[in-house]
């Protein structure tokens, strides 16, 4: 049995007019449950509740806007660098798929390997939402493809003796690249 270690989802910030945007997105072991783990409209006073939802989280920025001093979170997503570390992964993972091949003396099926979309690719969202919602909403919907297309990967790789030297026995979290 392969073990399952917790992963704080990451915050997805944005900061609209008079308004924090937040979504948490859930980037660790697929656990059946919900990747889009919770979302609020903050006012710009409530500094205090922005805090407690980005305290020792990884940020990623929806839109370029400023931050209010005072917050410590875990790191800033850098997503470009995030999204070719989960591609390199799944390079490696098929370069020791071909090196295991010439080693045993049957034909074997490569395994199809899931595309790793970056997350500020455009998104289909709701026609209803409110248009200061979809820079926020857009990126924690691709946040939350990568790391389902994430967990896709690993599923394949821990069920392979010769990948798991490559990453361990246990299914890993996205990688994250912080700056």
């Amino acid at each position: 049995m392969s073990e399952t270690t917790f992963t704080p989802s990451v915050a997805v910030v944005d900061h609209v007019d008079e308004q924090f945007i937040v979504w948490h997105v859930n980037i660790g072991s697929d656990l059946s449950l919900s990747r889009m783990a919770g979302a609020w409209v903050l006012g710009v006073d409530e500094v205090d509740v922005l805090t407690n939802l980005t305290v020792e989280r990884h940020i990623a920025f929806a839109s370029r806007s400023a931050l209010p001093k005072g917050l410590s979170p875990a790191g800033f997503i850098d997503l470009d660098r995030t999204v070719e570390h989960a591609r390199s992964e799944i390079v490696a993972a098929d370069r020791l798929f071909t090196d295991h091949q010439l080693t045993v003396p049957h034909s074997l099926v490569r395994p199809d390997w899931p595309p790793m979309r970056h997350p500020e690719r455009s998104q289909r969202l709701p026609s209803t939402l409110a248009e200061h919602l979809v820079p926020a909403l857009s990126l924690a919907y691709g946040l939350r493809d990568l790391a389902d297309a994430w967990a896709k990967f690993e599923a394949l790789r821990i069920t392979r003796d010769y990948l798991i030297p490559h990453g361990g026995p246990s299914a890993r979290p996205l990688p994250l690249e912080v700056r």
